[in-house]
């Protein structure tokens, strides 16, 4: 049975609503547990892992709670210090990768499965991207810190989370399994249609 552009329309449209409404859960659920401070274990964590990364390279780096201090900015010794708040934590590329996978309308095992491979690749890459552009400072100043805090690694984890969904539907998912799902959402409308 082929397809018709209608019905796989229709699919990617009851997936997008699916996945934008367990975005927008994850959103208010993000903006509840960061107003009662609910991050702060895990800027803690991101902070001494990151501090423990930078100070096998350089020895004069300070950490004092989350806060990450007399880090080198242009190949120099400063007073520049970094702080690891909540929206550093990867939540939103985390929060994107789970809503997609949770909205797949697959058995719950393989979705899992995909969650159990997925986020934690996500939250490593978050601390790469949190060490990068320390480096990016240490390398370039203040103004590559900048520009990579502010454009390269604002968009990286995007990427990312598609990467590894495309790669959870290739691999743990199966290709075939998730078009059975557009061609069982058509017959279900069809039978629908007709009673």
């Amino acid at each position: 049975m082929k397809l018709g552009n209608n019905a796989l329309a229709e699919w990617f449209l009851l997936f997008g609503i699916k996945v934008s409404a367990l975005y927008i859960l994850f959103l208010f659920a993000f903006k509840l547990i960061a107003a009662f401070n609910g991050f702060h274990w895990i800027e803690l964590a991101e902070a001494k892992i990151v501090y423990n990364i930078i100070n096998f390279f350089y020895s004069g780096i300070e950490l004092h709670g989350r806060v990450l201090s007399n880090l080198m900015v242009a190949g120099k010794n400063s007073g520049f210090a970094i702080s690891i708040d909540d929206a550093c934590v990867g939540f939103f590329p985390i929060a994107a990768f789970s809503a997609i996978v949770l909205a797949l309308p697959v058995a719950a095992a393989k979705r899992m499965k995909c969650l159990a491979v997925g986020l934690p690749i996500l939250f490593a890459a978050n601390l790469a991207r949190l060490v990068m552009v320390l480096f990016a400072a240490a390398f370039y100043g203040l103004e590559g810190f900048d520009f990579f805090h502010l454009t390269v690694v604002k968009y990286d984890l995007m990427v990312l989370v598609i990467v590894v969904f495309l790669l959870c539907v290739n691999f743990v998912i199966g290709k075939k399994e998730l078009m059975e799902t557009v061609r069982a959402q058509k017959e279900e409308q069809k039978n629908n249609a007709q009673q």
